[in-house]
């Protein structure tokens, strides 16, 4: 009994490390983290970014930041500007059998923004071109294969 409750232990951490052994892709949110985003008012918007416990909190921040400008930008607009942003870092823990639990910190980044078209807004100095930031980081921003396997880099 006991090597049959060993077997199945065994198994489900390997099953778990196939599934989840990978960080979070630049997705949609899924199963293992992703985007969501929304429109709050016209020209204001949210988004988040949620890793899963694999993905560094840099990466993190980078993808909620090109999800950002991949908003304004087909939308229209040129320029965006954080009203709020904050990244955090939430800790779950999960049983991986024998009575044992580990903890597993799943990094986050929200904000929201508002676009502008045109010229830089003066009333908002801290405004970024949304286009300079996605050909910036798109080398940078692993997207997953329509396969699901092994992420590449955007194209």
């Amino acid at each position: 009994m006991k090597a049959f409750t060993r077997l199945i232990l065994f198994t489900g951490c390997v099953s778990t490390v196939m599934f989840c052994g990978c960080a979070t892709p630049y997705q949609k949110m899924g199963l293992t983290g992703g985007f969501r985003d929304k429109q709050l008012e016209p020209g204001v918007y949210s988004v988040l970014f949620a890793g899963n416990g694999y993905i560094n909190p840099n990466t993190v921040s980078k993808y909620m930041l090109y999800r950002t400008a991949e908003i304004t930008v087909e939308n229209g607009y040129d320029y965006f500007a954080f009203i709020m942003d904050r990244g955090r870092t939430d800790v779950t823990w999960t049983y991986v059998g024998n009575g044992i639990s580990v903890a597993v910190p799943k990094p986050s980044s929200e904000g929201i923004f508002r676009v502008f078209k045109g010229e830089k807004p003066g009333n908002y100095p801290d405004a970024i071109k949304a286009q300079e930031v996605i050909d910036k980081l798109k080398p940078e921003i692993e997207k997953p294969r329509r396969d699901h396997s092994v992420p590449t880099k955007a194209k």
